[in-house]
């Protein structure tokens, strides 16, 4: 099985030694707990051999959690990774955007079946502005092209850096990804693009009268009471202690883009996080403590998605596991950093990681990321 949340090409370089942070937390049975435990911390120090310069993630089942930090946030320095360090989140940015919206539509301020063309008056262009909804941009059916195409066509060097130093605001990148051709009919079906979630964006700041970045971190993020997650808004240096964040390109030139201008991702890929804050985001969401029951169940109502076992909701996607139940998750990817988060349908258990470098060792991140999630959210 493989996720069904589109990444970006992931990137790599090269190997490091693994330094583990101790587990924390043990409770329940010890013979059971240690052998997740140690299956997941040894899965990821053999990714760190293979190639990852390091890790860190974030672990909740029902009877022991851990925070670990694996291998190296410098490759020059050899400066160990820790696990309170944050990094770039990508496309997990989404259910934060999500909840962000459907707290609006509690308010009485948004409506998920009006046009977001009620919102945005004359920004998408044509027929489809009669037909695009709130809810069509929140589970990825508008048929809308992705700006992400066009800004890293290639993957090469001078693409990422031209975009490192962009000054594109997210109507810029809005107005990329409505040049695009449609990929179908408005509510015809499930098509990942990242300009629906800058849209979004676009209608909180016309709804609150506030940039939607700064909005989020107020009333979404400190409302939950994270202190280690924000939006950064036109900032390009990460707040804090950080792993520098590594990119591989197809002709094996490596570069580093931990400072980067975000901007042009905004509330579609831009959040700043560690993975225990993540994790406690998620669990918080599915036990209902962030949203009311009418919105939540929103959130959670799914549209087929490409593989038989998956669908997505709004800002999260779902995955049934048979003989076990649904898992909740988002995954998502930018230049030097690989994200994922799992939650279970009952927010008592969650898996989150973060990895500092893309462009290699995808199928082995794929397999020990789901060997991980079904060790921790169904032990």
């Amino acid at each position: 099985m493989r996720q069904v949340i589109p990444r970006r090409r992931l990137l790599g370089a090269g190997l490091a030694a693994a330094v583990a942070v101790p587990v924390l937390g043990w409770a329940g049975t010890a013979t059971a707990r240690e052998d997740a435990a140690a299956k997941i911390r040894s899965g990821a120090e053999k990714l760190c051999r293979d190639g990852v310069p390091g890790l860190v993630y974030a672990a909740r089942s029902t009877d022991w959690r851990a925070v670990e930090a694996v291998g190296v946030a410098d490759m020059d320095s050899g400066r160990p990774m820790r696990e309170h360090y944050r990094s770039r989140m990508a496309s997990i940015s989404k259910t934060f955007t999500a909840v962000g919206v459907l707290r609006l539509v509690a308010d009485g301020l948004v409506d998920v079946d009006a046009l977001a063309d009620d919102y945005l008056p004359g920004v998408i262009d044509g027929d489809r502005a009669k037909r695009i909804t709130v809810r069509m941009l929140l589970n990825h059916t508008t048929g809308i092209g992705d700006y992400g195409g066009v800004y890293f066509e290639g993957d090469s060097r001078e693409a990422v850096e031209r975009l490192r130093w962009s000054r594109a605001e997210p109507q810029d990148s809005a107005r990329v990804g409505l040049e695009q051709p449609a990929t179908n009919e408005p509510g015809e079906k499930f098509d990942y693009s990242n300009t629906n979630y800058v849209l979004l964006g676009m209608i909180i700041t016309k709804v609150t009268g506030v940039d939607a970045e700064e909005w989020l971190n107020r009333e979404v993020i400190r409302a939950a009471g994270l202190r280690d997650t924000y939006f950064p808004g036109t900032a390009m240096r990460i707040k804090g202690p950080h792993s520098k964040a590594y990119h591989r390109f197809p002709d094996g030139d490596l570069g580093e883009y931990s400072v980067f201008r975000m901007r042009w991702d905004s509330t579609a890929g831009s959040l700043i996080a560690t993975p225990a804050d993540v994790g406690a985001f998620y669990r918080a969401l599915l036990r209902g403590e962030l949203l009311p029951s009418a919105q939540l169940k929103q959130l959670k109502t799914l549209v087929p998605a490409p593989d038989e076992d998956h669908g997505y909701g709004m800002g999260l996607g779902a995955l049934k596991l048979p003989g076990k139940g649904l898992a909740w998750f988002h995954g998502g990817g930018n230049p030097g950093v690989h994200t994922g988060a799992w939650v279970s349908d009952d927010g008592k258990r969650s898996f989150v990681y973060s990895f500092n470098m893309t462009g290699v060792a995808y199928e082995a991140i794929e397999a020990w990321q789901q060997d991980a999630m079904r060790r921790v959210l169904f032990p």
